[in-house]
């Protein structure tokens, strides 16, 4: 579900120097290492360790950004959890019911991220968003699925065939 990047794709995706995402990086451990053994992190993290890096020149964060990051990370964690319970779910009505419960999480997901690309300057508002819509969508495609839901002239509908 998340989706990771190296410092070299956060760079090229942010249009920020290299070197400057790998000093941001510097001390953070890697959440994913590629096929090819290279560290790789959320964009929301590498964006927070940006954030710090350039707060007041002593390392001290941007209280804002980091605030928005920690409230990403953990709703995000919170839903991940909750959609891994109910994917080991094998009866139909327990899973929709489970999900029901899960669900408000992604829209506190996609508000919490719609809140973390404020104040960020426009080109890297306009990577979040994309991001923002991929990663949600993902997760609206898997709860349909889970639920076995699908869509017919823009309602869901009961039980996939």
């Amino acid at each position: 579900m998340p989706q990771y990047f190296t410092a070299y794709a956060a760079a090229d995706l942010l249009e920020r120097d290299q070197r400057t995402i790998r000093r941001a990086m510097r001390g953070i451990p890697a959440e994913h290492v590629d096929e090819r053994g290279h560290d790789q992190w959320r964009l929301a993290t590498i964006i927070a360790a940006l954030n710090r890096h350039a707060g007041n020149g002593r390392g001290e964060p941007r209280t804002t950004a980091t605030a928005a990051a920690d409230e990403i990370e953990r709703l995000a964690g919170e839903l991940e959890r909750g959609l891994a319970r109910v994917r080991r779910e094998p009866e139909l009505a327990k899973r929709r019911e489970m999900l029901h419960q899960v669900g408000p999480l992604v829209g506190a997901l996609d508000r919490a991220m719609e809140a973390g690309a404020r104040g960020v300057p426009d080109h890297e508002r306009a990577l979040l968003a994309l991001t923002r819509d991929q990663t949600i969508g993902g997760i609206i495609g898997e709860v349909m699925e889970l639920g076995s839901w699908q869509l017919a002239d823009g309602a869901a509908e009961g039980p996939a065939a």
